[in-house]
Order: structure tokens, then C-alpha cells, then sequence
């Protein structure tokens, strides 16, 4: 027997007693089609003629993998230090293809560097503003109480004065919000251990920088209410307001602003009875019970028709008092809005004053006008709009979203993140507000239903299919990708709802059809027949005939989790939901950061 059949012979029993990698040594080959293979990265094994069977000839060294070129393999040697992008170094750059130790010049934050090129062991200290840990990682060698660099200060030492609040070249001032000889008191209207709330019903404007060193933000009273101007603390009622939370009209007054009478009081004062009314309140009609208006010409709370004799659509009651169906309650963002007795809207979240920095561009989405009567509400991500009993569109919040689309009387209206859109008496569909991504671009046709999402709007044609617009990704950041939230499927639908970045509808079947993002199951309906559903930020619900909720996608914050028992209607938000029971009552699930799911126990009408 020669050296090589020997060779072979003793692989052959090697490779019997051992297994590595791409299977048992001794596995069989063919030896006129199989030559050469790899056993795994680190083994090259070759087809025994003898023996018929994959035997292993080398292991590769260190730093080396086995690679298949055709009928043949090699042990080619792999840099480990190989790279395409940054990312893929441990700690340092990857330079022409290859991972170099970084350094305090090379532009981007690595090692133990607490900003870009300076802190950490960096021999510079990092500018006013950027984060730090200590003194010396600062260029001013003053690293602040907020975690951030300060300027140099002269006084206890060269980063902190002598107490603690005390700031300013010659330690003469005050950190905002600070006051008293020492800096240890609260300054009006501050109040707070760090005297960074607003006292009495005040909220915040700006934000805090460091304490306050930076930026100076301001405490402004909520609406209605008086004080800080005159050295206050929020706790008077502006003119025109009473009640204890100074949100209740005088006697006999109602509008927005308490500047118009109600019922059928007149007069300056809003103390004589109008001759077109009667009763001690005035609020009675003479015409009929049903009616109101200062003329007595307008149809009350949910009473509809010629003669104000039959309850509109999604009303029902004794009075037609009472909104049980689609439109009647509807989440936002971090707020919630639900058509109350007799057409007023009541919403509830937002809890601006107790919640952290309010910008003032932006109005309360959950303060809705007064005076008005709705017949349907929407919320979106931070305003509101309600279509009132003789069609015509308000809308609260946003300035951004709260351009109105003008004369003309509507059927629809729907809030999405930053746009509305609504559709005519006649179905047309029209939007306003933030158009970025064309979903305030509707196109022509005839709708009977429309529904705002995140930056999409869809609606269903007089033959029930649907028609979407706008945005069709889903983004985190700036990275985007395909979600498909606006390309709707085939087919006819009894009802569509627009999610933030999917949307749901009804087919005619009654089984529930989703598209679009689908991470967290929102779009993965289960099986069974449903009469309407809702679509959220990332989940989605349903009644199911029997009238039980149904929830399916997202549940961190518990907003797939309905309640037991039965509902008319149901309204997805952002991370919660809210649902109309079969008694009239309110009940909210889900994530209750804002006081969105905190709904009113007594809401009127239920």
C-alpha cells in the first residue's frame, strides 16, 4: 500500500471517531461528481475514492476560513479587521475598509469621549452645552449640576459659587426660578424643590436648560384664569368665567368667551326672556320643545327634520339626548372628545399644567368651543374638530390643522396627525393642514365615507371600494419604508378607519380587512363578523356583532385589552382606547399619560 492509501486509510479512521462542522467525516460522496468541499469555515474536506466518503484534509488557521472556488477549496486568509461603515467597529473608525483605533480629531464620538472629540480622556475639554461627567471634561472646567458644561464661574470655586443657586461672574445671581439673598427660595411664580413648576393653576412655556441657566422659560395662567400679572398665583377667574375651575359661563351667558346669551335670555345683561321662549330658565321654545336658536328656527340636541320630530343618525333617547354610534367619541393623540346631551362636545387629557413644557402656538385640543352643538367629533394628533347640527366644521387646537374649509355645509369630517379633511352634502371630499406628504391632496370622485390617519386619508367611493391618498411608509427618525397604508386592496367595503401608519376597513361580508404597517399585528385581524372597528397608532379594534370589543396588535400600554361586556361604538387612539356601552357610559382603556383615558364618570348624557 502506497503513502498516499495509507494517508487516506488513516483520515478515513480519523474522520469515523470525529465530526466538525458540515457533517460526520465518513459521510458519503461520489467521487465523479463530488471533489472538494468546505466541512465548515476552518475545515476543507476532500470525495475519498476509496472509501467513498468526505474526509477532512486541512483545518484552517487562525484568521483564516475556508471559501469553495468551483470544484476546489482553499484556507484564504480574513482580516479581522475588516469593515464597510463605522458601525461595524467595536470602538474606532473604519478607514479604506479596515477598523483603526479612533482619536480626539477624527470627528465622531468614540471611546470614552462624552461629546465629539473632546471629553474623556481627549485632551480637550468639551464646549458650553455638551454633556459631562466631570470638571476637566469641560473647556471651562465647570461641568454644571444638569450634567451639562457651564460657563466659569468666579466665587466658591471656579465652577460652583458659594450657594448652590447662585450664578453669574460675580456670583450675583440667581438660577431662574431662584430667589432670596442666598438663591434658596422660590422666585414668583415658581414653586416646586427645584422651583421649576408653575404655582396655582399655571403651565409651563420654554423648556429648562441646566437648571435654568439657559433657557428662560415663563408660567402662564391656564385658560380663564388670573394672577400672574398682578404679582398672583393663578387663582382668580378672569372676567366672565366662574366656577372652581373657572370653565362655568354666569347665569344666563354661553359662547366660547361667556359673551352671548343663552337659551332665550336677551338684554345687555342677558336678563330678559326673549318672547319666543317661556320658562323660568327661558330655555323652552314656544314654537316647541324640540327647538332652539335665538329665533327658535334650529332643531335641538339630536332632533332632526322638518319639524325637529326624528332623531338624527347615531342619536337615540326619549329626547334624541343620547350619541351611541360611529363619530360620537373619538381619541387624539393625548386627548379624548365625545359629543355629550344635547350636542355639546366634552373632552378630557392634555393636562397641560401638570405635564411638563406646553408650547403656546399650539391652543388646547382638549377645550372645546362653547356654545356650539355637534352632531359628530374627531381628534387628531393635536386638535380637534366637530360638525355641528346644521353642517357647518369647528375646529380646536393646532393653528396648524385649524384652517376651515369655508362656506358650504358638510357630512364628514375627519382629523388625521396635523390635516382634516371632510366631505360635502353632495360627496366631495376636500383637506387642509399639513400636506407634506399629499394627504391633503383629494382627489376627484364621490365619497360616502372618509377617515384620516397618521399623513394618509382614505375614503370609500359610491361603490364601496376604497381610495387612499398620502403617505404610503411607515418611518422611525428619518429612516422610512414600505408600509402600504395608502394602496388599499380589492373589493367592497361596508366601513373604512385610518390608523397612524395602516388602515381597516369592513368588507361586505363583514369580516375585517387591514394593510399597511403590521409590526405589532395591527394589520393581522382575527377571524369573525364585525358591524365597525377602529384603527390606532399601532393597534387596531372591533365590535363584533354581538356587540363585545375585539382588539389585536400593540398591547404595552394594555390598549388591547378591552373590558368585559358591551359596546355601540368604540374609538382607537394613539395607545389607548375608549368605547359607548350598551347603557350610554363611558369606559377607557390603555395609556392614561395626559388623562386621555381619565374620562368624566358623570359625563353628561350618559
Amino acid at each position: 500500500m502506497d503513502r498516499v492509501a495509507w494517508f487516506l486509510l488513516l483520515s478515513f479512521i480519523i474522520g469515523c471517531t470525529s465530526n466538525s462542522g458540515g457533517g460526520a467525516f465518513g459521510e458519503p460522496c461520489n467521487p465523479q461528481v463530488d471533489r472538494e468541499r468546505c466541512g465548515d469555515s476552518s475545515t476543507r474536506e476532500m470525495c475519498s475514492e476509496d472509501s467513498q466518503a468526505w474526509l477532512k484534509v486541512e483545518t484552517c488557521e487562525t484568521d483564516h476560513v475556508c471559501e469553495q472556488a468551483g470544484e476546489t477549496t482553499a484556507c484564504l486568509y480574513v482580516d479581522p479587521n475588516a469593515c464597510e461603515a463605522h458601525e461595524d467597529c467595536d470602538d474606532g473608525l473604519c478607514l479604506d475598509g479596515r477598523c483603526v483605533p479612533g482619536h480626539c480629531n477624527d470627528g465622531e464620538l468614540n471611546g470614552d469621549e462624552f461629546y465629539v472629540d473632546c471629553g474623556g480622556s481627549c485632551p480637550y475639554g468639551c464646549p458650553e452645552g455638551r454633556p459631562c461627567e466631570t470638571n476637566e471634561g469641560c473647556e471651562s472646567t465647570c461641568c454644571g449640576l444638569g450634567g451639562a458644561c457651564e460657563g466659569a464661574y468666579l466665587g466658591y470655586d471656579k465652577c460652583q459659587c458659594e450657594f448652590p443657586n447662585a450664578v453669574g461672574p460675580s456670583c450675583d445671581q440667581c438660577r431662574w426660578g431662584w430667589g432670596g439673598a442666598q438663591c434658596d427660595t422660590c422666585s414668583s411664580p415658581w414653586t416646586g424643590a427645584n422651583c421649576d413648576e408653575c404655582r396655582g393653576n399655571g403651565y409651563l412655556v420654554g423648556t429648562w436648560n441646566n437648571g435654568g441657566t439657559g433657557a428662560k422659560p415663563k408660567c402662564k395662567c391656564s385658560d380663564n384664569w388670573l394672577g400672574y400679572d398682578d404679582g398672583g398665583d393663578c387663582d382668580s377667574c378672569s372676567e366672565s368665567w366662574t366656577g372652581d375651575s373657572c370653565d362655568v359661563c354666569p347665569a344666563n351667558w354661553d359662547g366660547n368667551n361667556c359673551d352671548s346669551c343663552s337659551g332665550g335670555w336677551t338684554g345687555d345683561d342677558c336678563g330678559v326672556c326673549s318672547d319666543l321662549y317661556e320658562g323660568e330658565d327661558c330655555k323652552t321654545c314656544l314654537k316647541g320643545a324640540n327647538w332652539a336658536g335665538a329665533n327658535c328656527d334650529i332643531c335641538s340636541g339630536g332632533w332632526m327634520g322638518g319639524q325637529c320630530d326624528t332623531c338624527a343618525e347615531h342619536w337615540t333617547g326619549d329626547n334624541c339626548e343620547r350619541c351611541v354610534g360611529v363619530g360620537c367619541i373619538s381619541l387624539g393623540y393625548r386627548h379624548s372628545c365625545a359629543v355629550a346631551d344635547g350636542g355639546r362636545v366634552v373632552c378630557w387629557g392634555w393636562e397641560q399644567n401638570t405635564h411638563g413644557p406646553v408650547d403656546l402656538s399650539f391652543t388646547n385640543p382638549a377645550l372645546p368651543p362653547r356654545g356650539e352643538r355637534f352632531s359628530s367629533v374627531t381628534s387628531g394628533d393635536h386638535h380637534s374638530c366637530g360638525l355641528t347640527t346644521l353642517g357647518q366644521i369647528v375646529c380646536w387646537g393646532s393653528p396648524f390643522a385649524l384652517e376651515e374649509p369655508g362656506s358650504g355645509t358638510f357630512a364628514v369630517v375627519a382629523s388625521g396627525d396635523l390635516h382634516t379633511c371632510a366631505l360635502d352634502v353632495q360627496g366631495k371630499a376636500m383637506c387642509w393642514g399639513d400636506n407634506t406628504e399629499k394627504q391633503s391632496t383629494a382627489p376627484q370622485g364621490t365619497f360616502t365615507s372618509l377617515t384620516a390617519g397618521g399623513r394618509h386619508t382614505c375614503a370609500l367611493n359610491t361603490d364601496g371600494e376604497a381610495v387612499c391618498w398620502g403617505s404610503n411608509n411607515t418611518w422611525t427618525g428619518y429612516q422610512h419604508r414600505m408600509a402600504g397604508q395608502s394602496t388599499p386592496p380589492d373589493g367592497t367595503f361596508q366601513s373604512i378607519e385610518a390608523g397612524w401608519t395602516h388602515t381597516c376597513a369592513v368588507n361586505a361580508e363583514g369580516s375585517a380587512v387591514c394593510w399597511g404597517a403590521d409590526e405589532d399585528g395591527q394589520s393581522s385581524p382575527p377571524t369573525g363578523t364585525f358591524i365597525s372597528l377602529s384603527a390606532g397608532g399601532k393597534h387596531t379594534c372591533a365590535i363584533n356583532t354581538e356587540g363585545y370589543a375585539v382588539c389585536w396588535g400593540n398591547n404595552e400600554k394594555g390598549q388591547s385589552t378591552p373590558p368585559a361586556g358591551k359596546f355601540t361604538a368604540i374609538t382607537a387612539g394613539f395607545e389607548n382606547t375608549c368605547g359607548i356601552t350598551m347603557t350610554g357610559g363611558i369606559v377607557c382603556w390603555g395609556d392614561d399619560q395626559m388623562g386621555e383615558t381619565n374620562a368624566p364618570s358623570d359625563f353628561p348624557g350618559y
